[in-house]
């Protein structure tokens, strides 16, 4: 994660986020996925904050080979006090998506769709390097809201130094259309 302050004192984010998820339950692979994001926010503090970002997720439970979403929207900052803050955003984002065949099942076609995508943020410090940070994102494909992914993710968040933390975090998922067999 990364700023610059430009001439005029407005302000520019640039964060980059790798990470990969792998787990098991009753012996089988339960979830097994790798993710990245890059985002910049313009004028972060400020009650509207602009932003365009770039996701990559590969899922091989979910059967998603890649799935590639470019979004630009702004946030409205509600609360941003301190490393509290919560805030409603709204953008309009165009995704692709490939699929991996199944053991009984041939793969998916991909897709490419436009979405909406609307999302809720909070963040709140617990202690000095402690936070409790909550997203919840709703995709619904622009001419079909019935269509739609839901992702609800709640962090517990422990800062080692400046730039690396520990965390544990629980995360729902829904696609209201998943590839073939999933």
């Amino acid at each position: 994660k990364g700023g610059l302050t430009r001439r005029g004192g407005h302000h520019v984010d640039f964060t980059t986020t790798l990470a990969v998820r792998y787990g098991r339950s009753g012996g089988d692979v339960a979830v097994e996925d790798f993710a990245g994001s890059t985002e910049v926010r313009f004028n972060p503090r400020g009650s509207v904050s602009p932003f365009v970002n770039v996701t990559t997720t590969r899922d091989d439970i979910r059967r998603i080979a890649v799935r590639l979403a470019v979004a630009a929207g702004a946030d409205l900052n509600l609360v941003n006090e301190g490393k509290s803050h919560v805030a409603l955003g709204l953008a309009l984002l165009q995704d692709y998506e490939a699929h991996e065949p199944g053991d009984t099942v041939a793969a998916s076609p991909s897709t490419s769709l436009t979405r909406l995508n609307i999302r809720l943020t909070g963040a709140l410090p617990l202690r000095p390097e402690v936070s409790l940070v909550h997203s919840s994102t709703m995709q619904p494909v622009a001419d079909d809201l019935g269509d739609y992914l839901f992702t609800a993710e709640t962090v517990l968040r422990v800062l080692i130094t400046r730039s690396a933390a520990i965390q544990t975090t629980y995360r729902f998922n829904r696609d209201t259309t998943p590839p073939d067999g999933v």
